[in-house]
């Protein structure tokens, strides 16, 4: 979710990483980039029996990655990447934000991410400042939430919930699930 451009981060973003046996590691500052590529969706425009003008008939959500680029790693980040080989790992992050137009407007993001590690941090991308790493999570569950309102995608439960009320409810019970 994109805060609106009127918000901005007040202090650093604290994430953590719970490996897939359970080892926590929180690295709060250590992250130098967050990026979460949006919900992309297939679609059909195959013209349907007496269908008029042009449709677009939705399909199916691409998958989604998120990639953390880490300026350190900790001993317990290592180990709860390393460990996640054969489960799923989850990523939690979370800023509060500041409407720079009426300061007393502040709002908690966070956002919650668990899947698969597609990218181990193995490699470093060294500069003259630093040295960078990065960790790629295909992503299977998500929650995030701004200001009260919540978003959760589940694909594999069918649920597409947006404040308390899952949209894909009937499709759901028409799977008989």
């Amino acid at each position: 979710m994109a805060s609106p451009s009127t918000y901005e981060t007040r202090g650093q973003w604290a994430w953590s990483i719970i490996g897939g046996s359970g080892t926590p590691a929180i690295a709060t500052g250590t992250a130098s980039e967050l990026t979460i590529e949006g919900l992309e969706r297939e679609i059909d425009q195959d013209r349907r029996p007496g269908a008029g003008g042009a449709l677009s008939y939705g399909g199916d959500f691409n998958p989604i990655t998120a990639t953390v680029s880490l300026m350190s790693i900790t001993d317990g980040v290592r180990s709860a990447a390393m460990e996640s080989v054969c489960s799923n790992a989850t990523i939690n992050a979370s800023a509060i934000f500041q409407n720079v137009r009426d300061a007393c407007d502040i709002g908690t993001y966070s956002i919650s991410m668990r899947g698969i590690l597609i990218k181990y941090p193995i490699g470093w991308k060294f500069s003259t400042d630093k040295g960078e790493a990065e960790l790629v999570l295909g992503v299977n569950y998500l929650t995030e939430t701004f200001k009260g309102k919540t978003f959760t995608y589940n694909p594999d439960e069918m649920e597409w919930i947006w404040n308390g009320t899952n949209l894909w409810a009937n499709r759901k019970l028409a799977l008989g699930m």
